[in-house]
This record gives C-alpha cells, structure tokens and sequence, in this order.
C-alpha cells in the first residue's frame, strides 16, 4: 500500500506497508471533507481521514488481525488512542 508523505499514517509506517486488503467492498467517491491517503496497488483507496477538525481516520484492511507482522499495528492503535 502507497501512503502520502508527512501524514499521520506515513509517520507511523513510511511510504509503503503492506496490508491485509481482502475486503469485498471498496470506496468510490471520498465524502466532502476527507481526503484519500493510502491506496494499493490496484489503485483501490485503502485509507481516508478528515481534512480539517477532529482527527477522523478510515482504514479498509484489518490492522487487528496483523499482530506479530513487520509492520506492527499496534503502533496505529497507539497512535490512534493518543488523538483522542
């Protein structure tokens, strides 16, 4: 997965992770106010968040079934549960 430089999942992960994309559904078109951050390869969006205000973040893989991975995602939770 591409993620967008100096964004919030880009400061935990770097530039590319992969992920355990096998959803059955994708997003179209991002709602007014977010923006796409990370897509896979095929160009499908894997990760939204909000533009401005509170912090808002949508992920399309499953981080909570990726423990013991080389990309911890126990550092998104952590990371998460510090913006709240």
């Amino acid at each position: 997965m591409r993620i967008i430089p100096k964004l919030f999942l880009n400061k935990i992960f770097g530039d590319n992770i992969y992920v355990n994309s096998f959803h059955h559904q994708m997003i179209r078109e991002v709602a007014n106010g977010f923006r796409s951050i990370a897509w896979a390869s095929d160009g499908v969006v894997e990760a939204i968040e909000k533009e401005e205000g509170s912090y808002v973040l949508g992920v399309q893989w499953h981080p909570e079934e990726m423990r013991g991975n080389q990309f911890n995602m126990s550092d998104l939770f952590k990371e998460f549960i510090s913006k709240t």
